[in-house]
């Protein structure tokens, strides 16, 4: 297992990585909020991601993801909607939201960014199965991060991200956060 054979953390500058047909890559849920998500354009990094994901369908490169990643995006999509709205919607939490017919063209659009991503990646499974999970209260880390790491371990992915927390996980990284690159 990973955590008995760690690896070395290696981090390279994702806008001047040379993406090929060879390369088989694994989009964190952060930077399809800065692709596909409006609350979430952040200016350069949307530019830069956007640029990233462009070479990628370009090149040809294998992209994966998996339900934790969507499940994540989904999620985060449909909080920072909650936060924008909450104030002009009256509904102050978010299951309620959740089931308010404003709620209902948003899950629609989110749904189409989700059919737009999977359009783009080869669906995988986590590997769960094979983790031991004696090591998340050994460890304590943020246990989808683990299981995304171990993901990308295993079957040898590059990991794009802008989180700097899998700078502990002994993987490597695409990225533009300057402090994974440091």
């Amino acid at each position: 297992m990973y955590w008995r054979r760690m690896m070395i953390f290696r981090a390279i500058q994702i806008n001047h990585y040379p993406f090929s047909a060879n390369d088989e890559v694994f989009i964190d849920a952060n930077v399809w909020l800065y692709v596909f998500c409006p609350r979430c354009v952040s200016g350069w990094k949307t530019r830069v991601y956007s640029e990233a994901l462009a070479k990628i369908l370009t090149a040809g490169s294998k992209v994966f993801v998996d339900v934790l990643v969507i499940s994540e995006f989904m999620n985060r999509y449909s909080r920072m909607e909650f936060e924008s709205l909450k104030n002009i919607s009256g509904i102050t939490e978010f299951k309620p939201f959740r089931n308010n017919s404003i709620y209902f063209d948003i899950a629609k659009v989110i749904a189409n960014d989700v059919r737009r991503i999977l359009s783009y990646c080869r669906v995988t499974s986590s590997g769960l199965e094979e983790m031991d999970m004696g090591l998340l209260e050994k460890r304590r880390p943020y246990f989808n991060d683990m299981v995304l790491a171990e993901l990308c371990r295993v079957r040898g992915l590059k990991m794009i991200t802008h989180d700097g927390d899998f700078k502990k996980y002994g993987i490597t990284v695409l990225t533009a956060n300057k402090t994974l690159l440091s």
